[in-house]
């Protein structure tokens, strides 16, 4: 549980009072953290815009997009991608990177709210996962195949887009969602050795030096327009419960943030698909 807050107290000469900083650290009002031992960030200023963009575009999903889309996948204009949860916090934001590279993004969603949310950032196609066929989709608008594909459900989604990647295409598991709790889930992947895609295996945190250029990057395509967000803000240190029965709410739509009145600061990320 990742939440923005304010230093209100420090021995450490590298975090000042009032200091605006990001960790990790659970769902709590207050928290006694050693920065030396504990990965915190300090956070820059962004102006007008929310800080709560730190738990989403800003923060670890929109690095992890970020590194995926311009380093694992190193997209160029032309080349198809296909991304799944596509409203999610990561997913969304490959989708715009893709975009804003040039490629043609085919985007899957899993309710007529997300699916409406992602169509406003542009994309090629965007389908209702739950309403369409998938494989049939994606003859229909993708008869060249697809070169690359930043997967978050997995199972027989994934087994069927993976009959339409290319020869050589590049595969990034991000999550397989579909899966959670399925002891009975069947394991598309053998299909990949048999015509040499290429799947990546990464971290975000490989490229913590690299932070900085990353956020740098994604505000000025927010601040250009070029990069969209939404979040779902729910006001109060209780509203946790309320705010994680959203996130597996198909309904919603917007990266789910809780902020404590008790520390109007304090913004807390709840992990989202």
């Amino acid at each position: 549980m990742f939440k923005t807050d304010n230093v209100i107290e420090t021995l450490h000469e590298d975090y000042p009072l009032r200091m605006l900083v990001i960790c990790d650290v659970g769902w709590r009002t207050r928290t006694i953290i050693n920065p030396d031992k504990q990965l915190v960030r300090r956070l820059a200023d962004i102006g007008s815009l929310p800080a709560s963009l730190y738990l989403g575009t800003l923060g670890l999903p929109g690095l992890c997009a970020y590194f995926t889309t311009c380093e694992v996948f190193q997209v160029k204009a032309g080349d198809v991608l296909v991304i799944n949860a596509a409203s999610s916090p990561i997913s969304n934001v490959v989708g715009q990177i893709a975009k804003i590279k040039g490629c043609k993004v085919i985007a899957f969603a899993g309710s007529k709210e997300r699916c409406d949310w992602v169509r406003e950032l542009g994309f090629d196609c965007v389908f209702n996962a739950n309403a369409v066929g998938i494989s049939p989709a994606l003859q229909r608008v993708a008869s060249q195949g697809v070169d690359f594909y930043f997967d978050s459900v997995g199972a027989s989604f994934t087994k069927e887009v993976l009959a339409h990647v290319n020869s050589l295409g590049t595969i990034c598991v991000c999550g397989y969602i579909s899966t959670y709790g399925n002891r009975e889930c069947t394991d598309p992947y053998h299909l990949i050795f048999s015509r040499e895609r290429q799947v990546s295996s990464t971290s975000v945190m490989d490229y913590t030096a690299r932070f900085e250029e990353a956020e740098k990057q994604l505000l000025d395509w927010i601040n250009m327009g070029k990069l969209k967000f939404r979040e779902l803000l729910f006001n109060g240190f209780e509203k946790l419960p309320e705010a994680l029965a959203a996130v597996y709410d198909m309904r919603t739509v917007g990266k789910v943030i809780v902020k404590s009145a008790a520390a109007p600061s304090l913004l807390t990320m709840l992990v989202e698909y």
